[in-house]
């Protein structure tokens, strides 16, 4: 599978010949400058001409990545007394808020929503409005009014339930809640004109507020913690549309509750805040390996309740309202832009019709002050040497190795300049490539390409060799 490099590095010929170990200025992430192997993320408090929407908690909030624009609707405030919702609708264009007016609207509430992004319209299920009642509506939004939709099949009444729009397979993906029967752990699809629950073999413990965005790039829906009504949860899972997996990470956030996550491009899903005991203030990104804190001293005061959403046109995160817990809900809006994380993937295929199909697999990502490691089976049984190369650039389409002796095989990286070829001694059919990635900010954000070569004596082609398919990492934290 090609992936295009949406922030390709610059020319081959403007870089020196061992990038890894030049420590050059490639990619200069502006919010990595005193880098660490904790990542560094730069939180502002943003001044809105004209103000903010008024304080809230637990409102629906998501983004048109076409139009850049982000809808806020409802929720709640807690004046002493109990709960008052709200059901006024907002859009955010990027520099101000503007209160919509449309022609019908969802009842007040508490709730959550998604976009999506195939039909162009915000999605808003269910909810929790006066008296602590539950609901079961569907709502779409256009961009000027919002319809109900009725559905032959929905979820139960609930609220605190979470809400991504899975663009792969062009469906909405609802998990958990909080049901008039108490807590629940059902997984529901809507594809615009039903809800539908699928069966599957392994399904998360029931929870509600949890943390809950699609990972476009990877094609997960990533779900963090949450609360089962008594204690709360650590766990991470991903959901691929067949079944969800629980994650191992080696590194957790701490247990928590009422808390957002929104997914950022290049960088991966975050969430920040949350509530266990207190509301709590530390921020986190996920990069479908593991978990790694944010240190800023400017991180949002702590706060339970708030709503993430991204920004497309800006290219930053946004974090509006929460409460922490002692006062009144806060209009803050907070944004953030940086911290891109490491990610890695394999692509292509290197030779086919062969008896034997070498594979690159990656181990680990190529996080600044760790050693990126790259894993090759299905390799010939016999001790040999595969050489493995580090490139910029893709051959699109691939190079047929015909003209080398190789017919059906194929070269899917650019060769790359002296001093990043790395060797491996091939045992019982498998290797490994190991590269260190030094502690350098100006790394950040760069892609490489890895492709190995291998001799392969009988394999039927007049070289006697084969080629891998290719792995792909980028720098970050």
């Amino acid at each position: 599978m090609n992936r295009s490099l949406s922030r390709r590095p610059a020319p081959l010929a403007a870089r020196p010949s061992s990038l890894l170990s030049s420590g050059a200025a490639l990619l200069l992430s502006i919010c990595a400058a005193n880098a660490s192997a904790t990542a560094q993320i730069a939180w502002t408090q943003a001044t809105i001409p004209g103000g903010t929407p008024p304080a809230r908690v637990d409102a629906g909030f998501a983004t048109s990545r076409a139009s850049g624009a982000s809808l806020l609707f409802g929720g709640s405030v807690y004046t002493g007394s109990g709960y008052v919702f709200l059901g006024d609708t907002w859009r955010w264009d990027g520099t101000s808020w503007q209160q919509l007016n449309p022609s019908a609207s969802p009842s007040p509430r508490a709730t959550t929503m998604t976009y999506d992004e195939g039909r162009a319209v915000w999605v808003l299920f269910g909810g929790e409005s006066t008296g602590g009642a539950k609901l079961t509506d569907t709502w779409e939004f256009d961009g000027n009014n919002w319809q109900q939709i009725n559905v032959p099949v929905a979820p139960s009444p609930r609220a605190h339930h979470g809400m991504a729009y899975d663009s792969a397979r062009q469906r909405v993906v609802l998990f958990g809640g909080y049901s008039n029967a108490g807590v629940v752990g059902d997984t529901w699809e809507y594809d615009g004109t039903a809800w539908t629950q699928p069966t599957l073999a392994t399904n998360p413990s029931p929870r509600y507020s949890h943390a809950f965005a699609y990972d476009a790039t990877r094609q997960r829906t990533v779900m963090f913690g949450g609360s089962t009504g008594g204690p709360h949860l650590s766990d991470t899972w991903e959901y691929d549309g067949n079944d969800w997996s629980q994650k191992t990470p080696a590194t957790s956030p701490a247990p928590r509750a009422q808390l957002s996550m929104v997914y950022m491009p290049e960088r991966g899903c975050m969430f920040a805040g949350g509530y266990s005991n207190a509301a709590m203030q530390d921020t986190w990104l996920w990069n479908g390996i593991d978990w790694r804190s944010v240190s800023n001293p400017l991180l949002p005061a702590p706060r339970r309740g708030a709503r993430m959403a991204m920004d497309p046109v800006r290219d930053v995160a946004l974090l509006f309202g929460g409460t922490d817990n002692t006062s009144l809900p806060s209009t803050a809006q907070f944004e953030t832009s940086c911290a891109r994380l490491a990610a890695a993937g394999t692509f292509g295929v290197g030779c086919v019709g062969y008896s034997l199909t070498p594979e690159l697999r990656v181990a680990n990502t190529p996080v600044l002050g760790t050693t990126f490691v790259i894993e090759g089976i299905g390799l010939p049984t016999a001790p040999s040497f595969a050489i493995g190369f580090f490139g910029l650039s893709r051959n699109t389409p691939p190079a047929s190795l015909t003209f080398a002796g190789m017919p059906n095989c194929s070269l899917l990286v650019t060769p790359p300049p002296p001093g990043i070829i790395l060797g491996a001694v091939t045992t019982n059919g498998a290797c490994q490539w190991s590269q260190p990635v030094p502690m350098t900010p100006s790394l950040v954000g760069l892609e490489l390409d890895f492709q190995a070569f291998m001799p392969a004596p009988g394999i039927g082609n007049p070289l006697g060799a084969l080629v891998t398919n290719a792995a792909w990492g980028r720098i970050g934290f």
